[in-house]
């Protein structure tokens, strides 16, 4: 059974290759006068910011250029590891795949407000050391070190010196989900030197841009927190890190929007995170699907840029995988169990198909799950010969969601092979006499792509309820 036709879809795609020389220069790794003032108004901008708030901070941001925040990237993860070691001398930031890592540098002046910086963001778990009483003193002549310093010291100290780095992560986070792409500001990075964003809209390719750098700029950032105590930085230990993983995972898809990096990252970080697994199984179901394959074959893309896409068959056993470690980390993860037997019947593997799709119908309450459950089981039914179990099947569908014309639409088909033409016909009636238009007509069918992010603004909201519980402490 085909999954539900996509009409909008943003997928990443990756520079087959690209030299180090011409990343170096791409990447504004040469001393740049300009970077350490953008470095300090994006820190104002970080503590300013009111997490979920379309704030001044996040309109600010949210209207740099491309290459301003590509150079933001560099230097706000190499403020990061000042912050873990304030004595390295020499700078190497892991740009995004394919790409080399890049060795950044600085002039002396530049090091040493960097270094002034670090120290500041620091001192708010610190301040009675050597280094932060020399800050406080120079913030007394410096508004700027002194607003900052202000900033962190407002801290609570049992998050330790990863405020800056988690509030900075939320920007980035609330720029994608509350600024239009069309009010953000021109992004002037060629295409021969990044990733590449590709939209399509109902089958067509509609835009061809430079990937995205806010994400980016959040994931580099989030690598670098540290328990309180800890030696280095570990993000596999931090709940907000693992929650900032599941929130923006379930926005993405929720929204059609398939960055492979952003899941290989929080599976790193996270390897038996069963919920990880579950939307990265969602993402190369995704893949799979028919329409994204049809608009893969057909992109126009420029020399050098492969789509992260594989064969069909290829995506639904890479599902396949994830979803079965899901279900092995989780046996109650229901709609992981679901999707597990979806990709099993893609395969046409109709009994170990029907196998899970039957735990589903007898685990799950959610009438949405079951509709969903009852549909595949139907086509798997119809896969093993069993027509009258699949006939119950769509049935059982139709009666969770009276609306839907898409357990007709199987019951008349399933009819039609068989050779009940009345029957096809019978069912094909219960269609002609749904209501003609959404929301009287709710079919399910229609958004099962994206149905597993449908709490990803609950998700994203409580994410944000973790700022406001530290303001309040």
């Amino acid at each position: 059974m085909n999954t539900p036709r996509l009409r909008a879809i943003v997928i990443i795609a990756w520079l087959a290759a690209a030299s180090a020389a011409s990343a170096q220069s791409f990447f504004g790794t040469l001393p740049d006068e300009r970077r350490i003032v953008r470095l300090e108004a994006w820190l104002h901008a970080v503590y300013e910011h009111e997490a979920g708030a379309p704030d001044h901070a996040v309109t600010s941001i949210a209207r740099w250029s491309g290459s301003d925040l590509e150079k933001l990237f560099l230097d706000s993860d190499v403020l990061a590891q000042l912050m873990r070691n304030s004595k390295l001398g020499r700078f190497t930031v892991k740009a995004a795949p394919p790409q080399p890592a890049l060795e950044i540098r600085y002039t002396r002046a530049q090091l040493d407000r960097m270094r002034l910086l670090a120290t500041a963001l620091e001192c708010g778990t610190a301040g009675t050391n050597a280094a932060c009483l020399s800050v406080t003193r120079l913030a007394a002549e410096d508004d700027g070190l002194k607003r900052l310093l202000t900033a962190v010291q407002a801290e609570p100290p049992a998050d330790g010196d990863n405020g800056v780095l988690k509030r900075a992560a939320m920007l980035h986070t609330d720029i994608v989900i509350m600024v239009p792409a069309s009010a953000r500001g021109v992004d002037d990075r060629p295409l021969s030197a990044s990733t590449v964003r590709i939209e399509f809209n109902d089958g067509q390719q509609r835009a061809l841009t430079v990937g995205p750098v806010h994400w980016a700029i959040a994931r580099a950032l989030l690598d670098h927190v540290k328990p309180v105590g800890a030696e280095k930085p570990a993000p596999e230990r931090d709940m907000m890190v693992r929650r900032w993983y599941h929130a923006t995972s379930a926005w993405l898809q929720a929204n059609m929007e398939y960055e492979p990096d952003h899941l290989d990252r929080g599976r790193r970080i996270f390897p038996d995170d069963a919920l990880l697994q579950f939307y990265s199984g969602t993402f190369h179901e995704a893949m799979a699907a028919p329409e994204v394959q049809t608009m893969v074959r057909g992109v126009a893309l420029p020399t050098g840029v492969t789509v992260a896409v594989k064969s069909e068959r290829a995506e639904l056993r890479a599902a396949e995988g994830f979803f079965r470690r899901s279900v092995e980390l989780d046996p109650q993860h229901v709609e992981a169990r679901l999707r597990f037997g979806h990709v099993l019947l893609g395969q046409e593997r109709y009994a170990d198909a029907a196998t899970e799709l039957r735990k589903v119908v007898d685990q799950s309450g959610e009438p949405l799950i079951q509709f969903y459950a009852s549909m595949f089981l139907g086509a798997a039914e119809e896969g093993l010969g069993r027509t009258a179990d699949a006939v119950r099947s769509y049935e059982r569908a139709a009666t969770l969601y009276p609306t839907s014309q898409s357990p007709h639409v199987a019951l008349s088909a399933l009819a039609r092979r068989t050779g009940n033409r009345q029957g096809a016909w019978t069912a094909m009636q219960q269609v002609f006499a749904l209501p003609p238009t959404e929301p009287d007509r709710d079919d399910p069918w229609w958004s099962y792509i994206r149905q597993q992010g449908r709490d990803a603004e609950e998700q994203i909201e409580e994410l944000r309820q973790l700022f406001d519980a530290r303001a309040e402490r």
